[in-house]
């Protein structure tokens, strides 16, 4: 499979209609490309492991920007939205914890997880609170 039909591509059905998420999530789909193109290239497992490092950081930075977005909205779903975030913040830490500390792989199953998560996360559940914030 050739890598361009690998990459997470962005597009304005995406689009929450609040610029600064959606330069984050244009910033995380970035990372998973950058860590789709280490792991195509055969790179280093240190490259590998600083890209992850950084996603699972950006991720973490995101979802705290996030959340204080939707409080301010008064999001009736905050809390739910929230528990999503925590449980793909868990799973980040450990795929990054078992890629230093057990020297797993990243294989191309969790990149097709996390651009599967990342999609249907900006394209669904991210897509109520954009719904709720400025209602069409």
């Amino acid at each position: 499979e050739s890598l361009d039909k690998l990459l997470l591509s962005w597009s304005e059905e995406m689009s929450v209609g609040v610029d600064a998420m959606d330069q984050d999530h244009r910033q995380l789909m970035e990372l998973v490309n950058q860590l789709m193109r280490a792991l195509h290239a055969g790179e280093v497992k240190g490259v590998i492991g600083d890209v992850l490092l950084e996603l699972l950081h950006y991720t973490e930075t995101h979802f705290r920007r996030e959340e204080r977005l939707m409080m301010d909205h008064a999001f009736p779903d905050l809390e739910s939205h929230k528990a999503e975030h925590q449980r793909m913040t868990e799973k980040l830490v450990e795929f990054e914890r078992m890629f230093r500390e057990e020297d797993v792989a990243l294989s191309q199953d969790v990149l097709r997880f996390l651009q599967h998560w990342l999609v249907h996360h900006i394209q669904g559940v991210d897509q109520e609170y954009a719904r709720h914030i400025a209602p069409h």
